[in-house]
């Protein structure tokens, strides 16, 4: 049990606290992916006209990340689909990440239960370390598969994840929406 030198006591032990800290940190940076992706989705005309800012609601985000994704490969539905898939896990995963961020803990004699409000009913849902464990997992995986699906360079010109297709329509949405660098900045000041 962590004990703090001041103030209240947390409940939970050492190795709770551990898993909830790797689902959350997992979370953080599944997101920002996520979001980087979202930027680039909406380089294209047909995403960026589906809406002029993109909301800072998570469930939103989500939902106008698969619109993108559709959006941008019309001509290509099973790499929106692949895309759209993503969406949808994280969907299902952020709301067991926020019922950890948000929720309030109770601690028994062999689990941990985690009580929160939604939609005006009390929630409640036991959680083991193992439960906890597999909820970063998939949230890693998620995050994996994203950066796998996503990420086309010179020195990986090609995903595995993606049909000939599929790495065509990634290749082409990159080479047609891509800004170009910024012109290099005139010397400002004395040599």
């Amino acid at each position: 049990m962590t004990q703090p030198s001041v103030g209240f006591i947390l409940p939970l032990s050492d190795e709770y606290l551990t898993a909830i800290g790797g689902v959350l940190a997992q979370w953080s940076v599944f997101e920002l992916e996520f979001d980087r992706v979202l930027w680039i989705l909406r380089l294209a005309p047909a995403a960026k006209a589906l809406m002029p800012d993109v909301p800072k609601s998570l469930r939103n985000r989500l939902d106008l990340f698969r619109d993108s994704a559709r959006a941008c490969f019309s001509s290509c539905p099973t790499l929106a689909e692949k895309l759209v898939a993503i969406s949808g896990e994280a969907r299902a995963t952020s709301k067991q990440r926020n019922l950890l961020a948000h929720g309030r803990w109770g601690v028994g004699k062999y689990h941990v239960t985690v009580h929160l409000i939604r939609d005006g009913q009390l929630k409640h849902q036991k959680l083991t370390i193992e439960c906890l464990q597999k909820l970063q997992r998939r949230i890693s995986e998620n995050h994996g598969m994203l950066i796998e699906l996503t990420h086309i360079s010179p020195l990986y010109p090609l995903s595995h994840l993606l049909t000939s297709d599929e790495n065509h329509a990634l290749k082409e949405h990159y080479k047609n929406n891509w800004p170009p660098p910024p012109a290099p900045m005139p010397h400002l000041g004395p040599e």
